[in-house]
């Protein structure tokens, strides 16, 4: 299985790279050779490279940087990295997307949805099937548009800097930047594997910023990493975290962010009235459908307490959590018909899902009720989704020194 998506890339790809962090949820057996989605898939020749990155900004590849290396050393899904050195002598990563991938979105979500509909997955809910199936179209569309994700890299890069200077983003090289070429200053650290081997305190300071910075982002500057593959961060002994890969990125509406605050304040108090407000304003439950009954929060309930504790650190070395969550879902089951898959949550539960797998791997130890109490009382920051629109007539970024113009 692994070899064959490494092959095909794409969305089927990015499950196979979600299927490998969930060594909690499925057997190691199973996750451990999917483990190699993470960063190699089978590349590309370097002469379809080289003429994707001729095509794309117009000119030789000797004439763009003074030296680029045949052989990528990352390979992903919608494109593979080449470490280069520009022609002033900066040495630099060049992302550079597959030919022709948009014409697998569209047929790999297609075949997805048919996957998820036979295996019974939101039966009964063909609309919110749909929706999700948008959503995840629409992100991947986005993916393959790399103007998109340098512009999503740097107000990141700016929020970040100015809240969390321990996360390292590396800065954009926007005259070796299209739509399909994405040239960044290369930054490397430590991978996740390699973190999990530092001193305790290190994995514990390193797992309360990446759970900071995830919440952080959602309710200050309103958007999500949305990519929680290992391969995405490094990490170094200091305690510093690199961010890699801006194109799957969720920008949140005011009143989403409002819904997901209350949901949160509904379970860090176990406030059953506000998780049901929280639940009908984020579209999970209907206008009309009555509240759940004391056993579905009292189930949700039983499941938080340990994460949410409010004077003991969660043990994420030793958490069961997944498979708490696996025993108990005939009990939830029966709720189903109850609620409405919220498609704008799609990302967020994505990146929780994963960031639980990487921080087992990390073996840290989070007052995660802390964080996440810290992030809903923030105020948000000033920042402001950028236009889809800044670019030059050969699409590339527009830029000055301090932002977009």
């Amino acid at each position: 299985m692994a070899q064959t998506l490494s092959v095909l890339k794409g969305p089927l790809m990015k499950f196979g790279q979600m299927a490998s962090i969930q060594s909690g949820f499925l057997p190691g057996e199973f996750t451990a050779p999917l483990a190699a989605l993470r960063q190699n898939a089978t590349p590309e020749p370097f002469s379809v490279i080289q003429a994707q990155i001729e095509t794309e900004l117009n000119a030789p590849v000797e004439s763009l940087f003074k030296e680029i290396e045949q052989m990528p050393f990352a390979a992903a899904s919608v494109g593979q990295v080449h470490r280069a050195r520009t022609l002033d002598g900066q040495v630099v990563a060049v992302k550079v997307q597959y030919p022709n991938m948009e014409e697998f979105v569209d047929a790999d979500v297609s075949s997805l949805t048919m996957a998820l509909k036979a295996m019974g997955i939101a039966s009964g809910q063909k609309d919110a099937l749909k929706r999700v199936a948008t959503e995840f179209r629409n992100n991947l569309n986005n993916e393959l548009d790399y103007t998109l994700e340098a512009r999503h890299q740097q107000l990141l890069q700016q929020f970040h800097a100015m809240h969390h200077p321990f996360v390292i983003i590396p800065g954009i090289v926007p005259e070796l930047c299209t739509k399909r070429v994405l040239t960044s200053v290369l930054h490397l650290g430590d991978s996740l594997e390699v973190a999990a081997g530092y001193a305790p305190k290190v994995r514990d300071l390193l797992g309360e910023r990446l759970l900071t910075i995830l919440y952080d982002q959602v309710f200050g500057a309103h958007m999500l990493h949305g990519d929680p593959n290992p391969a995405n961060y490094a990490f170094t002994p200091e305690g510093n975290i690199l961010l890699y890969d801006f194109g799957c990125i969720k920008l949140f509406a005011p009143e989403e962010i409002r819904a997901i605050r209350k949901l949160l304040r509904g379970f860090l108090l176990n406030d059953n009235d506000t998780l049901t407000e929280g639940l009908r304003e984020i579209g999970a439950l209907p206008a009309d459908a009555p509240a759940p009954d004391d056993k579905f929060f009292n189930l949700v309930g039983q499941l938080m307490a340990k994460p949410l504790h409010p004077t003991e650190p969660f043990d994420m070395a030793k958490s069961n959590m997944h498979l708490e969550v696996l025993s108990r879902m005939p009990q939830l089951r029966q709720y189903r018909k109850q609620f409405i898959i919220p498609a704008q949550l799609i990302l967020l539960q994505r990146v929780n899902v994963g960031s639980y797998g990487n921080l087992r791997k990390l073996k840290a130890k989070i007052f995660v009720r802390n964080i996440i109490q810290n992030a809903i009382d923030r105020p948000p920051a000033a920042a402001t989704p950028p236009s889809p629109d800044s670019t030059d007539g050969m699409g590339r970024i527009q830029m000055d020194r301090d932002g977009y113009e």
